[in-house]
């Protein structure tokens, strides 16, 4: 995943250091709020790690506990949220 955003955001002549990346849920399995285990917070972990600021929407969690213990809270889905963030990425898609 983290390969495919990277090409995405290169072929738009941006790095991954400094972007917008969305992140469309979080839970480990849809439809739940259980984030443990879930591999978004691994995707979480390495995008920011390259530097990308990384907001995330899952209508089952309201938050993320890191490992590190900091919370990341959810941000709302809008139209205008979805236009600015350079890539999204769904990792849980919702049944409905």
């Amino acid at each position: 995943m983290m390969r495919r955003a990277t090409a995405i955001l290169n072929e738009a002549r941006k790095s991954v250091k400094g972007s917008k990346i969305l992140v469309l849920g979080v839970a480990y399995k849809r439809d739940t709020g259980d984030t443990r285990e879930s591999p978004a917070l691994d995707v979480i972990r390495l995008l920011q790690e390259e530097g990308a600021s990384v907001k995330f929407h899952d209508p089952h969690a309201s938050s993320l506990r890191r490992e590190s213990g900091t919370v990341l809270e959810r941000t709302p889905l809008t139209p205008r949220g979805l236009r600015e963030a350079d890539v999204v990425i769904i990792v849980t898609d919702p049944s409905d």
